[in-house]
C-alpha cells in the first residue's frame, strides 16, 4: 500500500503544467450586412519567453485563403502577453456564408533550448445578409 501511495505522489510531483498559446474565441459565427465580415480574435502567449507567431487563414479543405486580409501576418509577443487581431473576410459572388480556419503558429526560438512549433486554430463562419 505504501508503494502505491509513493508512486502516486511521485507521479503527481513530477508532472508539470503544460502551456499553449490560445485564440479567443475558438469558434464563432459572425453575421454581417456588409460585403465583408470582420473577425476579431485575441491571441495569448502563456510562455515564459517572448514568442513570434505567424497567422494564416485556411478554407475547410485546409487550403490557404489569400483573399483574407489581416492587419498583421506576423506578431511578436512578450511573455504572458495578449493582442487583439482583426481579419477581413470578403464575400465571394453569390455566397451566403463562408467557413474558415484561422491559425496561429508559434515559431521556434533558436538558441534557446528545444525549438518547438505550436499551432492553434479556430473555426469561424461568416454569414452575409442583405438589407
Amino acid at each position: 500500500m505504501l508503494n502505491i501511495v509513493i508512486s502516486a505522489l511521485s507521479v503527481f510531483l513530477l508532472t508539470g503544467t503544460a502551456f499553449a498559446q490560445s485564440l479567443l474565441p475558438m469558434k464563432a459565427d459572425i453575421v454581417t450586412f456588409a460585403e465583408r465580415g470582420n473577425i476579431s480574435i485575441t491571441l495569448q502567449n502563456p510562455y515564459e519567453r517572448a514568442k513570434r507567431f505567424t497567422l494564416e487563414a485556411y478554407d475547410m479543405d485546409w487550403q490557404p485563403l489569400p483573399d483574407i486580409q489581416m492587419v498583421r501576418r506576423q506578431v511578436s509577443m512578450a511573455p504572458g502577453g495578449s493582442i487583439g487581431l482583426y481579419f477581413f473576410v470578403p464575400q465571394r459572388e453569390a455566397e451566403e456564408a463562408r467557413m474558415l480556419f484561422i491559425c496561429a503558429t508559434s515559431n521556434p526560438t533558436f538558441g534557446a533550448g528545444t525549438g518547438m512549433r505550436g499551432r492553434v486554430c479556430g473555426k469561424y463562419r461568416v454569414v452575409y445578409r442583405s438589407l
